[in-house]
This record gives structure tokens, C-alpha cells and sequence, in this order.
């Protein structure tokens, strides 16, 4: 999944020099943090997935679990902070990644109260309003294939994908099918999105919240990634809000759910000299359960190894999302200001409430440890598109 939603991100990407920095410091010093705790077998943790059994790897003050790391901008070298006093994260000198857990109880159930704060120091600056200036961009494309041909993260997307662009009146499109290219540059990565797209299917529509118009629709079934771009309803960099309308077909060994009409808002605001973009999910979608387990178990036998039975869980998943966190729900947040003469600080925060005991179905990362060559080189490509600036 984390991949669609990076897809999506570069195929909005505003060209600028300024930003290609900030991208590549960015990537450092995250790509160092997670090859730091993957060493100490926490990553997963980081990303709000905790088990029990795991709270010994965390450090504890009253009655919160965290963990602490932090990125030293010269070497990149990255640093475990084992005797953090909370209060001395106001104006810290460095970049860091901090996630605490505080066990908590909803509706009796046992859960936890997850937080996580990355912060990045730099003094290079991308602002989330600038997100909208670049789906913009992309929409008002005339001739597509043209524009990107000589992009290095189109043409790495095509090396790797079978590419094709369709350009009509009122929209265009960008279509990826899985290749043997992709499997021979990065065979694990290949056979993850194999599945994900082999068995499952998604449909993704990013609307103007106001006129509920389409800016972005993506669809991924069958093996294949679609990207269509409305020409008609071109955004204005003005814009307060955006909704993402989501549905679903998740195949978990022969066990579905169709879930429909999953909504999640984005809001952009300004304040002063502070620019922040907000994040939650706005509703419980309509959802339904079919299927065997191993396409010959009912679902009554998954009961065994859940807290309750399958469609409590899921009741209960959707409505931690929305109504958890004392209200709030799970949230994200990126803000973005000045620190000191010459820098800025982007904090990029989750909050949640998660279950103690996670089945993995919808959980959280599985956490693994392969090499990502893919993504890696994903990365290199985003900043050297960057620095092309090849729309203007």
C-alpha cells in the first residue's frame, strides 16, 4: 500500500530546485533512522504496530513506552536517545523520529495511545500548499506523453512497468502493468505488489470537497495501476480542503471485505508563517465480509485467534479510526515553519488509537527487513526529477 500512495505523491510533484534539496536531505535522514531501527528490531514499532511481548524494547516513563532516534544532519548518523526528558523536544537541534504508546482502554477493550512525531530540520522547505499548485500542473498537462518522455522518473517507471498514457478531451491517464522488468530489477518488491494488486483491488477518488468534483481518480486491479487526471475541474492553489473517497476488496486468503464509501479529509491552512496540512477519516464505511479462509474455512474459524469475533473486530477497527483517541480519531498532520535565521522544521505527527492486541488483517506493518532496491531508487528518481524541473 505504501507504495500506491508514494505513486501517487510523484505523479504530482512540483519541479524545483529548492525542493529537489529538501527531498534529498529528507530521504537521508529517514532512510537513516529506519536502517537504525530495523538494527534494533524496531521499526515496526515506529509505525504503530506493538505487541505486547515488545514493550521491553521500548523505554518507559510513567506509564508511556517510547522510543527516541535521532539524525545528525552533517554525517547522518543516527543516534539512540535513551534518557529523553519529554520537555527538552522544544527546540531540539537535530532531526529526530520519537513514538510513544500509552496503554489506555476503549469500550473495555484494551488499546494503545499512539503517537508519532518525525521532525525535520533543514534549510531547504517545501510548503503542503504547494501540493495543490503541482496537481494542478499535472491536470492542465495539453500533451502528457511529451511533457514526461524525458523525465528520469517516468522513464524508470517505464523501465520498469509496461507504461502507457491516453490523452482525451476531458482527462488523461497514466496505466502501469506489471512486467518481468520490475521482477528482474527488484524481485521481492515484485512479488509483494503482485499480490497486493493479484488479490486485491482498489479504487481511489481524490474530490473537491465542496463540489465534490473528481481532480484524481486511482484504480489498482488485476495487475495493473491507473492514474487519471481531471483537465476539467483544475484546482486553484486556494483551495482549503480535498476529499479522498475509498473503496476496497481486500482478499485475505480466500476471506473478503468489500468496503465502500471510506472517507478521509485533507485540510490546508495558513497561519502567520506557519503552513500545515490535517489529515482524519470522516466516517465508518459500509463494509461486508464473504468468503472462506483458505477458500474452505468459514470465517467462524478465524474467531479462535481475534479478541472477539470477526465482525466485532472489524466494527471496532473502523470505529477506533473515526471516534478513538478520546474523540479525535486517528489523525495526521504536517506543519511546517521557520526555526532560527535560516532553516525550517517539518513535523509530520500520527495520532491513533490502536488495539493491544492487532489482528493483522487491516493491522499495521509487517515489518520487514528486505532491501527495498525498488523504492530506494524511487527516491533518487523523485529528486532528480526534481532538479530537471522538465514541466516548465
Amino acid at each position: 500500500m505504501k507504495f500506491l500512495f508514494i505513486l501517487i505523491f510523484v505523479n504530482c510533484l512540483g519541479k524545483n530546485i529548492e525542493q529537489a534539496k529538501y527531498w534529498k536531505e529528507f530521504y537521508k535522514i529517514q532512510n537513516s533512522i529506519k536502517s537504525f531501527s530495523e538494527k534494533t528490531k524496531t521499526w515496526k514499532i515506529a509505525n504503530g504496530s506493538l505487541d505486547p511481548s515488545e514493550e521491553f524494547k521500548l523505554k518507559k516513563k510513567e506509564n508511556k513506552y517510547y522510543l527516541f532516534f535521532e539524525a545528525e544532519v552533517n554525517s547522518y548518523e543516527v543516534v539512540a536517545r535513551e534518557n529523553l526528558v519529554f520537555n527538552s523536544l522544544e527546540n531540539y537541534p537535530n532531526s529526530y523520529l520519537y513514538v510513544e504508546y500509552e496503554p489506555s482502554y476503549f469500550q473495555s477493550q484494551e488499546t494503545y495511545i499512539f503517537k508519532r512525531t518525525l521532525r525535520i530540520l533543514s534549510g531547504h522547505v517545501f510548503f503542503p500548499q504547494d501540493f495543490l499548485a503541482w496537481i494542478s500542473q499535472m491536470q492542465g498537462l495539453n500533451n502528457p506523453k511529451t511533457s514526461l518522455e524525458k523525465d528520469p522518473l517516468f522513464q524508470f517507471l517505464c523501465d520498469n512497468f509496461e507504461c502507457e498514457i491516453q490523452n482525451e478531451t476531458k482527462q488523461w491517464s497514466l496505466n502501469l502493468s506489471l512486467s518481468n522488468n520490475l521482477k528482474k530489477f527488484d524481485k521481492n518488491f515484485y512479488n509483494r505488489i503482485y499480490k497486493l494488486l493479484n488479490k486485491n483491488q482498489y479504487l481511489f477518488y481524490f474530490l473537491d470537497s465542496k463540489t465534490h468534483k473528481s481532480i484524481v481518480q486511482v484504480m489498482c486491479k488485476e495487475q495493473k495501476i491507473q492514474i487519471i487526471w481531471n483537465k476539467e475541474n483544475k484546482i486553484l492553489p486556494s483551495l482549503d480542503s480535498i476529499l479522498l473517497q475509498m473503496n476496497l476488496n481486500i482478499n485475505f486468503y480466500g476471506l473478503k471485505i468489500d468496503i465502500q464509501n471510506w472517507k478521509y479529509g485533507f485540510e490546508f491552512e495558513r497561519q502567520n508563517k506557519t503552513s500545515i496540512l490535517k489529515g482524519k477519516f470522516l466516517n465508518i464505511p459500509n463494509y461486508k465480509l464473504s468468503g472462506r479462509l483458505g477458500y474452505i474455512l468459514p470465517k467462524q474459524v478465524l474467531n479462535f485467534f481475534i479478541p472477539d469475533n470477526l465482525d466485532e473486530y472489524f466494527a471496532f477497527f473502523f470505529i477506533l479510526r473515526q471516534k478513538g483517541n478520546f474523540g479525535k480519531g486517528h489523525t495526521w498532520k504536517i506543519q511546517i515553519q521557520p526555526f532560527g535565521s535560516n532553516q525550517y522544521e517539518m513535523y509530520s505527527i500520527t495520532e491513533a488509537e490502536i488495539p493491544k492486541k492487532s489482528f493483522r488483517f487491516l493491522g499495521g506493518s509487517s515489518g520487514s527487513q528486505e532491501k527495498e532496491i525498488f523504492l530506494e531508487t524511487l527516491q533518487e528518481k523523485i529528486v532528480s526529477s526534481l532538479f530537471n524541473n522538465f514541466l516548465n
